[in-house]
């Protein structure tokens, strides 16, 4: 297993590695603001979810890139096709889909 891949599997997102907290102030637009508060959850848990989904998004892309570099370092002649195998299944592990 790939640190990458390691990382990962530590790292699940909605998942909170610490109960701790600070505030911070940010601004959003007023119809993002009123569509999360129109589900009656907490606006600052929601908000820290959201972030916490995409730093995990972040994460997979990195080491997909990682990989694909590692990939072409070892075998620059590679078919494509089994390139985009590879690199499915890579993503399967990581948790998504290419985007």
């Amino acid at each position: 297993m790939t640190v990458a891949v390691l990382e990962m599997s530590r790292l699940q997102p909605g998942v909170s590695g610490s109960s701790a907290k600070r505030k911070v102030s940010i601004t959003l637009d007023a119809d993002l603001v009123a569509e999360l508060e129109a589900t009656g959850e907490n606006l600052s848990a929601q908000v820290n979810l959201a972030l916490r989904d995409e730093l995990h998004r972040r994460r997979r892309q990195r080491a997909l890139a990682a990989l694909v570099d590692r990939l072409d370092a070892e075998a620059p002649e590679r078919d494509p096709a089994a390139d985009e195998r590879e690199t499915e299944g890579y993503m399967r592990v990581l948790g998504g889909p290419l985007a």
